[in-house]
C-alpha cells in the first residue's frame, strides 16, 4: 500500500524544526534529564536497543504503567509504555507475560521492573508511527521482544504508594504468574566488582627464590600492581592484565590467596613483571 504524500504543516511547538525540514516529518525531541542532553526519536523500524531507565507509575484512572526509555543509538532514545493494570482493575496478562519473557521478571511484583537495573538485558524494539489526537504522526514503541524475536519518564512513585499497589495487586500477579507456561529470560548479570573477579590456573611459583616477602592484603597487592605498571596503562587494560598476572603468579582463586601469597605476588610484580609488557 502506497502512503499518500504528506501535506506541508506548521512546525508545532516543542518540535525540532531542523529535523522536521530534513525528514519531512514530525521528529520530536526527548529531554533526558539524567544525562542533561537532547535526544532524537528513532524513525520507524526494528532496533537492537538498551533499556536506559524504567519507571512504574499509576494514572488517575487507576491504570498502572511501566515506562521504559530505550536507546537505539547515541543521542537517539524513545520511551515505550506498557500497561500492567487496565482501567477495570484487572491485570494485563499479555503485558506481564511479555515483560517476563524479555527481562526475566518473575511476574510477582510490579516494582521489580522499577527498581532493577535492566540496562544489561539486550532487547529488540519495533518502532511504528501512529497519529496522535491532533492527527500528527508520532513514533511509538509497538513491540518489545528478546533479540531475534519476531516523552519523558514519569517520576518514581513513593514507597507508600508502591506498597499500596503491591498489597492491592500482588495476589493477582502471583496467581497469573503461577499459571504461565513461558519461562522468564535470564536475569541481568550482577554489576562487575571494582576488582577483577576470581580466576584459576595451574600452580606456579609466586616469585623468584630469595625475593623478600612482606604479607599484605589483596587491595594492597592491587595498589602495588598499579604502581608497578608505571602509570602508562588504561584502566580497562590494567584490569585485564590483572587477570593474567593473578593466573600466572597465584594459581588459585583470589579469595583463597593468603596474605603471604599476596606478599609473594607483589614481590614478583616488583621483580619485573611489567618489563616485557606493552601498555594498552
Amino acid at each position: 500500500m502506497v502512503s499518500k504524500p504528506r501535506e506541508p504543516q506548521t512546525v508545532p511547538e516543542n518540535f525540532n524544526p531542523i529535523a522536521w525540514l530534513k525528514y519531512g516529518r514530525a521528529v520530536t525531541i526527548n529531554i533526558n534529564f539524567s544525562q542533561g542532553a537532547f535526544q532524537m526519536l528513532p524513525v520507524p523500524g526494528t532496533y537492537q536497543a538498551k533499556t536506559v531507565e524504567t519507571t512504574v507509575y499509576q494514572k488517575d484512572t487507576g491504570v498502572v504503567i511501566m515506562a521504559a526509555v530505550f536507546e537505539t543509538a547515541p543521542d537517539t532514545t524513545i520511551t515505550g509504555y506498557f500497561t500492567l493494570v487496565l482501567k477495570d482493575g484487572s491485570i494485563s496478562a499479555k503485558t506481564v507475560e511479555n515483560l517476563r519473557n524479555v527481562y526475566g521478571w518473575d511476574g510477582q511484583d510490579f516494582f521489580w521492573l522499577d527498581e532493577t537495573d535492566l540496562s544489561g538485558v539486550p532487547v529488540q524494539i519495533v518502532v511504528n508511527e501512529e497519529p496522535d489526537l491532533k492527527g500528527v504522526l508520532r513514533p511509538n514503541v509497538k513491540w518489545l521482544n528478546r533479540p531475534g524475536e519476531h516523552g519523558a519518564t514519569p517520576a518514581k512513585m513513593e514507597k507508600a504508594t508502591k506498597d499500596s499497589l503491591r498489597a492491592k495487586f500482588g495476589a493477582q500477579l502471583r496467581a497469573i504468574a503461577g499459571t504461565m507456561t513461558t519461562k522468564p529470560a535470564p536475569k541481568p548479570a550482577p554489576p562487575k566488582p571494582s576488582m577483577p573477579p576470581a580466576v584459576q590456573s595451574a600452580e606456579v611459583n609466586y616469585a623468584p627464590k630469595g625475593a623478600p616477602v612482606a604479607p599484605c592484603t589483596m587491595p594492597e597487592a592491587w595498589a602495588a600492581f598499579c604502581d608497578a605498571s608505571g602509570g602508562k596503562w588504561t584502566q580497562p587494560g590494567l584490569s585485564q592484565e590483572w587477570f593474567a598476572a593473578v593466573a600466572a603468579l597465584c594459581g588459585k582463586e583470589q579469595t583463597q590467596v593468603t596474605p603471604e601469597g599476596w606478599g609473594a605476588f607483589v614481590a614478583a610484580v616488583k621483580a619485573g613483571y611489567f618489563n616485557d609488557k606493552v601498555a594498552v
